[in-house]
């Protein structure tokens, strides 16, 4: 029997073809798209979002439906990954076909505090069945739900990583991923539903500033006969599969959007024409014809007894892809609960915390600001040293909890950016001591006790926050903070210049940071 293998990854488009005559049996292989993970904050990296769901079934019996159908492949696309910043959009939804896509995560906090915005949800993987007229999906043969957005994070917790499992949505239509909740304060937003059979529902935004919750899957559709897998955490089922390819519906972790689906079909078209060769019959599934001298491939055949149309052989079936009928704008409205900073984060008021992470207990409102005289430089690997003098992130992580999270930022920045976008030892080391000239006497002076010392520190802090979500939209290629660009586009050129003119080293270029390790090998 002869057999027609089909394979379908995210192209942003539902991919259509009449189902051919004679068709017996269907195998299909299909992953949902995956949730994208949360923003992250000073508790660290946004939560991750969840795996796109795998559905499987072997010799599904379509002969019913065969030379009457059209058949719809619809692969979902993961969804984006949240962002860091103040009123920070969600993480835009993973597509599917139209009413099956994810949602959009919910946007981090629109008070005066930066903190991570949720993941967008997966879209679903569909295969489905109609004729000329017809809705795409009016019979649908089978569904792999997209994964759940993860949760922003925020100061007191990492945000819920998005959740495998289903909460069906009750918004019209009722496949489509719902949006995650946003936040009216300072603190993470909620993750997005995945698109499904059954669209799942958007995560609640945090309370406090703390993170936000994960967003729920969408459900399947189990052909009869088949099996389902909604993975665990970030990892996908179905890994197992010869046609599972690596990142296909994995949850978006550290800052990525969530892995795209992926279908296979396997399709069974017996041949009813045979050729008699030295005395016995044989089955042909091919023929082809001469064109200017070039052999052409005829790809079906048909003939028709007794009014019905039967088929001589089929070698492929042609899917075309049309953008229309894919898609959503966005979500569905979200059945989170807005977050709000009205009340103090506890530990009972956070999401589920995955690995060792847990609850940090927020500052006092009045923090104490005495600070030691000696700071650690947090280097981009995490690693410590100690300097008698800090910088501003360090200072901040010490006074008031800014997150040695930050401090990895502006270290990969550098590495990875450079100075005005130029990585040059003479632009690195130049920015380096003016940037030391001008801060660290703002610093020392901060560290005192005083009413104009506080403002100072507050000023300081203020600055740190958004420039770091400056950095991490640039890095991420995401939307940039408004309010550290023009800190940048002040500071920056001012620090350059005054570097310029300053020959002696700083005790960080002593400590050998990344930056500068290039110099010190010359």
């Amino acid at each position: 029997m002869p057999t027609i293998s089909k394979t379908f990854n995210y192209s942003g488009q539902l991919q259509l073809a009449d189902l051919p005559a004679g068709t017996n049996t269907v195998t299909m292989h299909l992953w949902g798209g995956a949730g994208g993970c949360g923003g992250p904050d000073t508790a660290g990296d946004g939560a991750d979002g969840a795996a796109g769901h795998y559905v499987t079934v072997t010799d599904l019996d379509i002969s019913a439906y065969a030379g009457v159908k059209k058949i719809a492949v619809g692969v979902g696309g993961g969804g984006e990954a949240g962002g860091m910043g103040q009123d920070t959009d969600g993480g835009r939804n993973g597509q599917g076909l139209t009413g099956y896509s994810g949602g959009d995560g919910g946007s981090s906090g629109r008070g005066s505090g930066i903190s991570g915005s949720g993941g967008g949800g997966g879209g679903a993987t569909t295969v489905t069945l109609f004729e000329s007229g017809q809705d795409a999906d009016t019979i649908k043969l089978a569904i792999a739900g997209g994964g759940g957005g993860g949760g922003g994070t925020g100061q007191s917790s990492r945000g819920g990583g998005g959740i495998n499992t289903n909460s069906a949505t009750g918004n019209t239509p009722g496949t489509l991923g719902e949006n995650g909740a946003g936040h009216s304060g300072d603190g993470g937003g909620g993750g997005a539903g995945g698109g499904g059979a059954d669209g799942g529902t958007g995560g609640d935004g945090a309370t406090g500033d703390a993170g936000g919750f994960g967003g729920k899957s969408g459900s399947n559709t189990v052909p009869s006969g088949g099996s389902e897998n909604n993975g665990s955490g970030e990892s996908p089922g179905g890994t197992a599969s010869v046609y599972h390819s690596q990142g296909i519906a994995k949850g978006g972790i550290g800052g990525l959007a969530g892995g795209n689906g992926k279908a296979v079909l396997i399709f069974n078209i017996p041949s009813e024409s045979r050729v008699k060769d030295a005395g016995t019959w044989k089955s042909f599934d091919s023929i082809n014809y001469k064109v200017s001298g070039v052999w052409k491939k005829v790809t079906e055949g048909y003939y028709k007894v007794s009014g019905v149309w039967k088929n001589i052989f089929t070698t492929d079936i042609e899917f075309k892809g049309n953008s229309i009928g894919f898609g959503n704008v966005s979500g569905g409205s979200t059945s989170g609960s807005e977050g709000t900073s009205v009340s103090v984060p506890t530990p009972s008021s956070i999401p589920p915390q995955e690995g060792g992470d847990g609850f940090i207990a927020p500052p006092h409102s009045k923090p104490r600001y005495k600070c030691r005289q000696t700071d650690t430089v947090v280097d981009a690997a995490g690693n410590d040293s100690n300097s008698s003098k800090g910088i501003v992130c360090t200072m901040m992580n010490q006074t008031a909890g800014f997150g040695t999270f930050r401090n990895k930022i502006w270290h990969k920045f550098w590495l990875e950016k450079g100075s005005n976008g130029k990585k040059s030892s003479t632009q690195n080391h130049r920015m380096e001591k003016g940037y030391h000239a001008v801060f660290l006497p703002l610093v020392r002076f901060a560290k005192k006790d005083g009413t104009f010392n506080l403002m100072i520190r507050r000023i300081l802090s203020h600055m740190g926050k958004h420039v770091t979500a400056d950095f991490y939209g640039e890095m991420r290629s995401k939307k940039r903070d408004n309010l550290g660009r023009v800190y940048r586009a002040i500071f920056e050129p001012m620090c350059w210049g005054i570097g310029k003119f300053r020959k002696k080293r700083t005790n960080l270029h002593r400590l050998k940071q990344p930056i500068n390790n290039h110099k010190e090998n010359k």
